[in-house]
């Protein structure tokens, strides 16, 4: 295991840090004890499937402070359960976060 980023896309270790994460993800919703339904089952991986797409969007795409652009995640009113509604827009910029 290294800890060198570029290393670590090198050799894989990073696609498969998050699959592996990914599946223990998948493994929540499978779990016996929350006795869901294969309905709730099903819209767990839905959820989850919404999740990683939003996720992989907003920081795998042009990312970062030398393309700093807002767009508007994917979906965002309907990632949040029980009818949330909220528009949601990001940028990403080297620019230290103010707090007031």
């Amino acid at each position: 295991m290294s800890n060198d980023p570029v290393a670590k896309i090198d050799n894989a270790e990073a696609w498969n840090d998050f699959c592996d994460l990914l599946k223990k993800g998948g493994d929540v919703i499978l779990r016996d004890d929350l006795e869901l339904s294969t309905f709730d089952r099903a819209e767990g991986m839905r959820y989850l499937g919404r999740l990683l797409r939003a996720g992989l969007f907003s920081f795998s795409e042009r990312t970062g402070p030398e393309y700093p652009k807002f767009r508007p995640m994917p979906e965002a009113r309907q990632l949040a359960p029980h009818g949330w509604r909220h528009q949601t827009d990001f940028v990403a910029t080297d620019l230290p976060a103010q707090r007031s």
